[in-house]
């Protein structure tokens, strides 16, 4: 997992526009997010960003807000990792405007898939 959850960090954390979020939730299934987020942000950036486990099939979602997650963490977990193909649009009719998205080689949150996206409530 450690290698992966590096690229995850990675793609989450090294994003130019990160300073400027108001609200940045982060997934917090992959653990450790704090001490990766040290490795790329300065420490008032990263005592900015919240932490948690969110499932928009069930969960609230709150305007403006920016959320950084797994594919499952927006329409709902999976328990083969075998999502739809028409992904984009089940998030975006949510209400989500997707800001951008990476795929991992490999699955390191069981059932929530290897793509991450960041999204911003509109």
């Amino acid at each position: 997992m450690g290698r992966n959850r590096q690229f995850a960090y990675n793609f989450i954390f090294n994003n130019p526009d990160v300073a400027d979020y108001k609200n940045y939730i982060v997934t917090d299934i992959m653990g450790e997010g704090q001490i990766y987020c040290k490795e790329y942000l300065d420490k008032n950036t990263c005592n900015k960003i919240q932490y948690l486990n969110f499932d928009f099939t069930k969960d609230e979602s709150k305007n403006n807000n920016v959320y950084a997650g797994f594919l499952g963490n927006f329409i709902g977990k999976k328990y083969d990792n075998k999502f739809s193909e028409n992904w984009k649009s089940m998030i975006e009719s949510r209400g989500f405007e997707i800001l951008s998205t990476y795929d991992l080689d490999d699955n390191i949150a069981n059932e929530y898939g290897t793509k991450l996206i960041i999204t911003r409530k509109r």
